[in-house]
């Protein structure tokens, strides 16, 4: 599986920097293999023509394979004001497919199902999604939100899941480690302050690790550039 001619597969995480917000340009968003647009940062989240030349700037100026992600406020660090109804977020996904590389999308969130499949007729890979910023998950919980991703159609299952102690960060780890066999999988830690959480879930088969491009979306979230060179030197 690829996100615009970049391959994922357990071994070697594809690094990825997130762009929530103006500004974006003013960081070195070259060392990152994928670039994802949280859109729901930018104002032209409001405006589905300014968000159409918001995605063809990224595209002419880095280069890089676009992920687009809409999140909803039922997943979102934050609520925003004022809210983007479904049927919004919806016609924006539609819209702007033929101008990302592949899109995020909750795997609890009511359009999810619609949002695969327009994904899928345009031959754009998706990641479901799961957040919890509050707790990790008992196992057999996030073994369910895998299933579901995968009931959708999704390529990827990305979860990220407050783990700041060390138990949390290796249960979460093994999930990611059992799991990474026979599906690709995201493993996110969120909380702490050391980036070595999310660096590690490589080596337990997590396909993808995230990097802010300025202003981070998580607890935790490293910037690109610090996490660019620690992956240099964990993955030579």
């Amino acid at each position: 599986m690829a996100i615009g001619g970049r391959v994922l597969k357990p071994g070697r995480p594809r690094l990825v920097g997130v762009a929530a917000g103006p500004g974006w340009e003013a960081s070195d968003w070259s060392r990152a293999d994928i670039l994802e647009i949280r859109l729901d940062h930018f104002p032209e989240v409001r405006d589905g023509v300014a968000a159409e030349g918001l995605l063809e700037k990224f595209r002419s100026v880095t280069g890089r394979p676009l992920l687009l992600t809409i999140r909803s406020d039922r997943e979102r660090e934050t609520v925003l004001e004022p809210p983007l109804s479904e049927p919004d977020r919806l016609s924006l996904f539609a819209r702007l497919l033929p101008r990302c590389d592949a899109v995020d999308v909750e795997i609890g969130a009511g359009i999810a199902g619609r949002v695969a499949r327009l994904a899928r007729e345009a031959g754009k890979p998706v990641i479901g999604s799961y957040h919890n910023f509050r707790r990790l998950p008992p196992f057999f919980r996030l073994e369910e939100k895998l299933n579901r991703a995968e009931q959708l159609g999704a390529a990827v299952f990305k979860a990220a899941v407050r783990a700041e102690k060390t138990g949390e960060v290796f249960q979460l780890l093994d999930f990611c480690r059992r799991a990474s066999g026979p599906h690709l999988v995201a493993a996110v830690p969120v909380g702490g302050r050391s980036p070595l959480p999310r660096l590690l879930a490589g080596y337990f088969g997590s396909v993808l690790v995230y990097a802010a491009l300025g202003r981070p979306t998580a607890a935790g979230q490293p910037g690109l550039a610090e996490l660019a060179e620690d992956l240099k030197r964990f993955y030579r």
